[in-house]
């Protein structure tokens, strides 16, 4: 039996079990992943035939005017521009 002094009488070191420890510590941790399991980054979409003309039809009427000039308002004809190519792409 293995007492300390500032134990000796009251624990009985061999007689408390350790916890296992849940969390592994640092050392023991990877901090990358074998390159072998990192994923390849995945190709842009090809681009849909319909959106060529959407960006055809958008720099002829939209660069320039007073859209241009306010940016709240360049930002939503731009998102309604790429809404409409998602649009396009779905049917």
């Amino acid at each position: 039996m293995n007492k300390s002094r500032s134990t000796a009488g009251l624990v009985d070191d061999e007689a408390i079990p350790m916890p296992e420890r849940s969390i592994r510590m640092s050392e023991e941790h990877d901090p990358a992943p074998a390159p072998e399991t990192v994923p390849e980054p995945s190709k842009p979409p090809e681009p849909h035939p319909s959106d060529a003309l959407i960006e055809r039809w958008w720099e002829e009427h939209f660069p320039n005017t007073h859209l241009s000039r306010d940016t709240q308002s360049w930002a939503i004809a731009r998102a309604a521009k790429e809404k409409l190519k998602l649009l396009l792409r779905s049917k």
